[in-house]
């Protein structure tokens, strides 16, 4: 059974891997046919969504495959399984607004700028942003690499490390994104790194918030306002500003998941009981 698993694990992150960059070639080419601005931005819009949904199409073509024991509407239950919480909704929501303060505010001291000239408050308070942001990255995400492959890893190894294993896989995902981006040198080495250790770092809170609470829920906001209070900061991308911020925020999500595992560590639960 173990060494099934352990297929189906890699089976799903190489096709996961496959149909995103075969998503991201396909937008690539239709950049180079040299259509009008407003038509790119458009298809981009259309595009961005499905790319971020590659590992629930995994999910849902191999789900005989993947999860045998489970239909695919009992697999999607069972990662809603716990009912919802008030309070840890709350708590979710609170981790990333503390995140990004920190991380804001570390980057006002050392910068010397004002929280107006970084914030965008248009951005900010645009709904529309907000579900973009939902839809195109947290949704899809979310029940592929948490409620699939860290679950499976979980069964096995502690909730720590599979969350590593499961950080680091999800990291690399990212790749073709991390030169889409632009920069270079110093700049995009910065970036990457910054990435991994952040999003590692974020796979270990979502870790053990989903193993002790078993509802996405909680993974699926944290991850959303993650990436949406990241779209509020005001610089160049490929900035030193930006990769301060990069920098700042991986570090402050280390503590974050340092911290976690302080307050599990005492908990019964340390791994998945396989089913």
């Amino acid at each position: 059974m173990k060494i099934t698993d352990r297929k189906n694990e890699r089976f799903f992150a190489v096709m996961t891997y496959v149909i995103f960059f075969v998503e991201i070639g396909i937008c690539g080419l239709v950049m180079l046919l040299g259509l009008p601005e407003k038509v790119l931005n458009t298809i981009e819009l259309i595009v961005s969504a499905p790319m971020a949904w590659s590992s629930f199409f995994v999910l849902m073509l191999w789900a005989k495959k993947l999860y045998p024991e489970m239909t695919r509407k009992e697999f999607i239950k069972n990662a809603f399984s716990d009912k919802l919480s008030i309070k840890w909704i709350i708590i979710s929501v609170c981790i990333s607004f503390a995140v990004y303060i920190v991380s804001l505010g570390i980057l006002i001291t050392v910068s010397g700028k004002s929280i107006g000239q970084l914030f965008n408050k248009e951005f900010a308070l645009n709904p529309l942003m907000f579900l973009l942001v939902l839809v195109s990255g947290p949704l899809g995400e979310e029940l592929g690499w948490r409620g699939y492959y860290l679950t499976s890893k979980a069964k096995r190894y502690s909730v720590l490390k599979a969350s590593l294993i499961t950080g680091l896989v999800w990291s690399f995902w990212h790749l073709p994104l991390w030169f889409l981006r632009g920069g270079n040198g110093i700049d995009l080495l910065i970036y990457i790194l910054a990435f991994i250790v952040q999003t590692t770092s974020q796979t270990v809170v979502f870790g053990y918030i989903y193993t002790k609470h078993r509802n996405l829920v909680y993974t699926i906001l944290i991850h959303t306002f993650d990436n949406f209070l990241a779209g509020t900061l005001v610089v160049d991308a490929t900035s030193r500003m930006a990769s301060a911020f990069y920098i700042i925020q991986a570090a402050v999500y280390v503590i974050a998941a340092l911290v976690t595992i302080l307050i599990y560590k005492k908990s019964e639960i340390t791994k998945i009981q396989p089913e």
